[in-house]
């Protein structure tokens, strides 16, 4: 399962560092003027010794908000960022989706099909995200602000008042 694990971060690597991402462990991490962006494979608890189950989140810090609300800049995960998303939900088809494995060959081919997924409307959606206008139209619409919790409401009206100091009107 391991092995699977390694080949399929060999395939986002190779798509993902003419991106500016680096790799630490199972995530990559693009740290940008506006933002920090993340993706993430998250094994699932069904992974077996041969068969490797798996899914991939994405996520957005932005330290502008972080410090409109007073947070201090921590270590940055899916918990503690300003938008989360499964891959599945911002395909054409959206859902929760999850990839099996079961051998190199089909890891290194299932690799490369989720990372060129990763590249087509993963990188879009975290670039949106990855900006105040953006971010605010995601929790506009309820997309990727899962974990915002008992603070999306103070997160979404610092986003307004943000959007305001660059010359955005609501």
């Amino acid at each position: 399962m391991q092995q699977f694990a390694k080949i399929i971060l060999k395939e986002f690597a190779e798509v993902l560092k003419p991106e500016s991402f680096r790799r630490k462990g199972n995530r990559f991490f693009h740290e940008g003027p506006d933002a920090i962006l993340w993706i993430e494979m998250q094994k699932s608890r069904d992974s077996t010794d041969d068969r490797f189950v798996f899914t991939i989140n994405l996520g957005a810090f932005v330290p502008k908000l972080a410090r409109t609300l007073g947070d201090m800049i921590r270590e940055i995960d899916i918990l503690n960022g300003h938008w989360n998303a499964r891959l599945g939900c911002l395909l054409p088809f959206p859902g929760d989706r999850w990839w099996e494995v079961r051998s190199d060959e089909q890891a290194s081919q299932t690799g490369m099909e989720v990372a060129s997924l990763v590249k087509r409307y993963g990188l879009p959606a975290l670039n949106q995200a990855g900006s105040i206008t953006g971010l605010a139209v995601y929790f506009e619409t309820g997309l990727g602000v899962r974990y915002a919790g008992s603070r999306r409401d103070e997160l979404h009206a610092a986003l307004k008042r943000l959007r305001g100091e660059n010359g955005y009107h609501n």
